[in-house]
């Protein structure tokens, strides 16, 4: 890697993709066809927030636990932070990103008792 060069892939929005990095909505929904760009969109908003807002928690959900791990901790840390880049840990035991200014992405799934157990307590243990 050549000096200066980022050590992630620098992202540039489609408009679909814009429109939705620059919603302020409290619930936003992104659909669209296979390959559009929506989980590269969704990971780009969740890191920027996570970035922006010390301390906040963020949740990154699909159905199961481990296809969150799979499909998500591989595009964040991959395309989006890098992997040890901008004060970034990866903390498998807890499946979570953990900022160094006190914000998390906490991944998780919903299929299970278990796993929805587990989201109810999100939070108390911060």
């Amino acid at each position: 890697m050549a000096r200066g060069e980022s050590q992630y892939n620098k992202f540039i929005p489609e408009p679909g993709q814009l429109r939705a990095l620059e919603d302020v909505s409290p619930v936003l929904l992104l659909t669209g066809s296979v390959g559009g760009g929506k989980s590269r969109a969704a990971a780009e908003k969740i890191h920027a927030l996570a970035m922006r807002y010390p301390g906040v928690i963020v949740l990154a959900i699909r159905k199961k636990e481990k296809d969150a791990i799979k499909s998500i901790k591989t595009m964040m840390s991959t395309s989006v932070i890098g992997y040890g880049g901008m004060g970034v840990t990866w903390r498998s035991r807890e499946s979570r990103f953990e900022y160094a200014n006190g914000s998390s992405i906490i991944l998780a799934g919903i299929k299970g008792e278990s796993e929805r157990e587990g989201l109810r307590s999100i939070g108390d243990a911060q």
